[in-house]
């Protein structure tokens, strides 16, 4: 693997890691974030308990589903750390995707509410996913040996 390969390997593999982060933080919440209360116009100890119920099991949802997106994600990675060529591709455009995934309901509420979503994370993921690319792209491969260099 090349220098450019292995620059983007640790590129996607923390960002791998930093999406199960996120999703375990969602996952393990006992009250919504403070953007949710932006939203909502109202903080979180004025809602009933059923109500808090319903909003913390569809924030143990999103957590699960970035859990599980996060892993399907690493085991490209591992892919594409093993020279999978189609990896090369596969890796950085679901990156994106989830990127995008996450990135449009928030903005969302930023054009609709006074509410300050994390976009950095999304931003950052897509910054990411394009550097990846580009360094597994573009950074040049050395030659395995003396003897495949021409020899002018």
């Amino acid at each position: 693997m090349h220098a450019g390969k292995r620059i983007a390997f640790w590129i996607y593999l923390a960002n791998g890691v930093a999406l199960l982060v996120f999703g375990w933080g969602y996952l393990t919440r006992q009250t919504f974030a403070s953007y949710h209360a932006a939203v909502t116009d109202t903080p979180w100890s004025v809602y009933p308990p059923p109500q808090q119920l319903l909003m913390l099991a569809m924030m143990k949802a999103i957590g699960s589903a970035t859990i599980t997106v996060a892993l399907c994600f690493l085991v490209l990675v591992a892919a594409f750390r093993r020279g999978a060529p189609w990896a090369l591709w596969a890796v950085p455009t679901v990156g994106a995707v989830q990127a995008l995934g996450s990135l449009y309901p928030m903005l969302y509420l930023v054009a609709n509410t006074d509410a300050e979503p994390p976009l950095l994370g999304p931003l950052l993921t897509l910054v990411a996913m394009v550097a990846g690319l580009l360094f597994s792209l573009l950074w040049p491969a050395q030659p395995s040996s003396p003897r495949s260099r021409k020899i002018s």
